[in-house]
């Protein structure tokens, strides 16, 4: 699931159970007299009563949305962009991916000599972390392929801006996934 996906079937069903909890009956007059004293602070707040189901379904709701939001996958790598596209590049770029080998210091110095991107002069090709959905699909489907190891070089693989060689970083899945 995606997660878009998720988020769309979530928050229509959090706010389902929002609306029930807000609009359950008031608790009777002997259930409140036998609610303990330490309590009624925190279930009347500001002369308005609130059932400790709405507080539960909250609070559930606040941490579904934290994991839908913020524990998604999450990519970090480092890349060498060649925008010619032609066979002979790709035949460069295999040969180097073998010179390279799981160094990433060569990987680094490589891209600051070679690569078109912005990201190769400046920062030896780092890209950063990154979530799913933010690179083009061949790149993002190549640097998601669990065939494709952390720590080693993926490709060459043709996008619309050239030809590219992936360090894998690192990975981490979503909470969703």
């Amino acid at each position: 699931m995606t997660s878009s996906t998720i988020r769309s079937t979530i928050i229509p069903v959090l706010s389902m159970f929002l609306l029930f909890a807000t609009a359950a009956p008031s608790i009777s007059e002997e259930r409140q007299a036998a609610r303990p004293l330490y309590l009624r602070p925190v279930f009347e707040f500001y002369g308005f009563e609130i059932q400790p189901a709405t507080i539960i379904i909250t609070l559930l709701g606040a941490y579904l949305m934290y994991l839908t939001f913020f524990k998604t996958a999450k990519a970090e790598a480092s890349h060498i962009l060649v925008k010619d596209m032609s066979d002979e590049t790709k035949k460069k770029l295999e040969e180097l991916k073998k010179e390279i080998g799981t160094d990433r210091a060569k990987f680094g110095e490589a891209a600051k000599k070679m690569s078109e991107c912005p990201s190769g002069a400046s920062q030896g090709g780092y890209l950063g972390r990154f979530g799913k959905g933010t690179m083009v699909p061949p790149f993002e489907k190549c640097l998601w392929d669990e065939s494709n190891p952390i720590g080693q070089i993926a490709g060459p693989v043709l996008t619309n801006f050239g030809y590219h060689l992936i360090f894998i970083h690192g990975r981490e899945k979503g909470f969703f996934e």
